[in-house]
């Protein structure tokens, strides 16, 4: 199977940093247009089975009239969509509610609640939403004991805090590192923006 992964789109009108206009929408959107319509391209172009966005493919929960203009602009693959709900695409815990459900449509699924997928061949995909800590009742652990058999694998989508170090500061809040590598062969996460090697098991 190959799937094309996409992160933190943040679909957004400006950025902290561009906040100038473009030749019909703002350079921001403009250039999300490009980068996303590419990574569709890129998709069909690979043959990929399926594209996964991990989160966050909006900036916020409401959504104004030209960020949902400029998603006319966007030519989707016919491939099916798999969008993990992120922490910026709803203001409410339950996920309810999202600018992420503007997506919903015959080949676009949104995940809102945790989610496990059988993909045969001895292998599972387990899809993780944003949850706050205080709302965090299952562990990697606990996830991953859903397995098929021994011998399945286990491949993790999520939007979530890990535990980890950003620079100066480190996180005490998220998925734990050791509970990560002890109980998947693959863990792939948006939200933090930023990329590490974990473990890769053969």
């Amino acid at each position: 199977m190959k799937i094309l992964i996409v992160g933190d789109v943040h679909w957004s009108t400006y950025s902290s940093i561009v906040r100038s206009r473009g030749k019909k929408y703002s350079t921001r959107l403009e250039n999300l247009i490009n980068s996303v319509n590419w990574a569709e391209r890129i998709a069909d172009e690979e043959n990929c089975d399926r594209i996964i966005y991990l989160g966050d493919f909006f900036d916020k929960a409401d959504l104004t009239a030209e960020e949902i203009t400029a998603l006319t602009e966007i030519r989707w693959s016919k491939k099916h969509h798999t969008l993990i709900m992120g922490n910026h695409e709803s203001n409410i815990n339950t996920l309810e509610y999202s600018s992420a459900f503007t997506l919903l449509s015959k080949n676009f699924e949104i995940i809102n609640q945790i989610r496990i997928e059988d993909m045969g061949n001895d292998m599972q995909f387990i899809y993780i939403p944003y949850t706050k800590e205080e709302n965090r009742t299952d562990t990697i652990q606990d996830l991953a004991n859903h397995l098929l058999s021994n011998e399945s694998k286990t491949i993790v989508f999520s939007h979530n805090d890990l535990k980890i170090r950003y620079g100066m500061y480190e996180s005490k809040q998220g998925y734990d590192l050791k509970d990560i590598e002890d109980n998947c062969d693959l863990f792939i996460n948006g939200h933090i923006h930023n990329g590490a090697f974990v473990n890769f098991k053969q």
